[in-house]
């Protein structure tokens, strides 16, 4: 009893503490989640207001000096109507997001105001920065009539020339900002050399926004999980949990654990001492027969691999290329794709044994075998240790050409091994010869007819001097 009281008492600690561990771990995640939702909505939104960024500079850039001569002219005459409607046509036309174009001269004098909007304040001081020869840094302009931002670019030459510049609608930036917007959090663009001032929310322009300030307040300040500066722009993009995000989570995690606590201590009070014997001996029994099941499992692995895999040269054998070769047979015909075959024979094996021993002969084919499969790369192909010296591949989805280019790889793969041979005499070298056989879509070949056309191809390799590859001849009459 003494025992049981202990091991209760232990037991309730050690789970008292998990269910919390466990909910300060998912507290955890959970903000860790937040910040990286943040970090990739912030990222990408911010990447996309610097990219609408270039781009309207890339066009309002293209279309001063495309229209470098309209501007000029308006520029020189600015009462003339008829120009004015001209170049405000063209530029509705490609912009039709803009709410008004301005022409001035290099002193950032308003040569030119489209349909009598006068610039405000903010646009002056961009102009004459510009004029000053700054890079300018896009903000917006909370204009009464229609709230905006400026991108600002030169016309003409030093002498004939000035600054030209395209008003364009906030709702550009601010459609990019809403349709990024993260879950239970909000992001802000702020004005950074403005102490916080906000430029822009996903409910709108700081002029539209229903709040006693402007400028971001210190609790907001501690909201913010994730900031990142805009290129080209006088804005950071901050991402802010929502008020209640993290302290709604908090009370729901205590919630549950605070639940599964309760509903523990019922059970351990209720339970433990009466299953804790037959616990223990159920247990017991179920590791025991866990550890046959993967013994057993780990043995039938072992002998399904011996039973397909040659002992010597490590790949797979007779047995096995012939049960695989005809089921990748049957799935051409069905896919309608051709099946090549190649047989591969070392090159006077016998004198190599009888010239180097037989534990020699073994490491030669265990090379042989690693470099016909070296160069059969694809999942899809087969290949097996035939029989003594001879070894035999299946290429699915491979034609009579193909088949012969891969069979001379193979053929080149030993002969550059360089595995000495002197009493070949073909070469100084272990050398390999190869019969390609091809069974076409078309072809009721069966697979033993297949081999055996292969092996012919073989035979007249050899007979041609061996160390080449050979196709069968069935194949050359259908070719010819």
């Amino acid at each position: 009893m003494k025992y049981s009281r202990l091991f209760i008492l232990l037991t309730v600690l050690l789970v008292t503490g998990l269910v919390f561990g466990t909910a300060w771990i998912r507290m955890q995640e959970f903000e860790r989640y937040q910040l990286q939702l943040a970090k990739r909505a912030v990222d990408v939104t911010a990447a996309e207001i610097a990219a609408l960024v270039r781009e309207r500079r890339r066009q309002v850039l293209q279309f001063a000096n495309d229209q470098g001569e309209f501007i000029q002219l308006l520029a020189s005459d600015p009462d003339n109507d008829s120009i004015r409607r001209i170049l405000h046509n063209r530029v509705s036309i490609f912009f039709p997001e803009r709410v008004t174009f301005t022409i001035a001269d290099h002193d950032a004098n308003v040569r030119v105001s489209d349909i009598d909007m006068v610039p405000g304040e903010l646009c002056l001081v961009d102009l004459s920065a510009a004029s000053q020869g700054k890079p300018q840094e896009v903000r917006i302009h909370p204009n009464p009539s229609q709230t905006h931002f400026d991108i600002i670019v030169p016309w003409g030459t030093r002498e004939k020339g000035g600054l030209f510049f395209i008003s364009f609608d906030a709702q550009e930036v601010l459609r990019v900002l809403r349709l990024a917007q993260p879950p239970q959090q909000s992001m802000m663009l702020i004005n950074r050399n403005a102490e916080g001032l906000i430029e822009l929310t996903h409910d709108g322009p700081r002029n539209e926004l229903q709040r006693d300030s402007k400028y971001i307040s210190d609790l907001e300040k501690l909201r913010i999980v994730y900031t990142r500066e805009i290129e080209g722009t006088v804005w950071n993009l901050s991402a802010l949990l929502g008020p209640e995000l993290i302290a709604g989570q908090r009370r729901k995690v205590l919630l549950q654990s605070s639940l599964i606590l309760i509903a523990f201590f019922v059970y351990a009070v209720v339970t433990l001492v009466l299953v804790r014997r037959q616990e223990q001996q159920r247990s017991r029994a179920e590791d025991a027969l866990r550890n046959w099941k993967v013994l057993l499992e780990q043995s039938n692995r072992e002998l399904k691999q011996l039973a397909v895999t040659d002992e010597l040269t490590g790949i797979s054998n007779r047995r096995y290329f012939y049960d695989q070769a005809a089921v990748e047979l049957k799935r051409a015909r069905r896919n309608w794709t051709p099946l090549s075959v190649v047989l591969i024979d070392v090159d006077k094996f016998k004198d190599y044994n009888d010239t180097y021993g037989h534990k020699t002969g073994d490491e030669c084919l265990q090379s042989v075998a690693a470099a016909i499969r070296d160069v059969l790369k694809r999942p899809t192909d087969i290949v097996a240790r035939y029989g003594g010296e001879e070894f035999i591949a299946a290429l699915p989805e491979t034609p009579l050409v193909g088949a012969e280019q891969i069979a001379d790889a193979i053929r080149m793969a030993v002969a550059n091994m360089e595995i000495p041979h002197e009493s070949s005499e073909v070469a100084k070298f272990v050398t390999v010869s190869l019969g390609v056989c091809c069974a076409e879509p078309d072809s009721t070949v069966k697979l033993e007819e297949l081999i055996n056309r292969a092996d012919n191809a073989l035979y007249a390799s050899k007979s041609a001097g061996r160390n080449r590859v050979m196709c069968c001849e069935e194949e050359k009459r259908e070719k010819d």
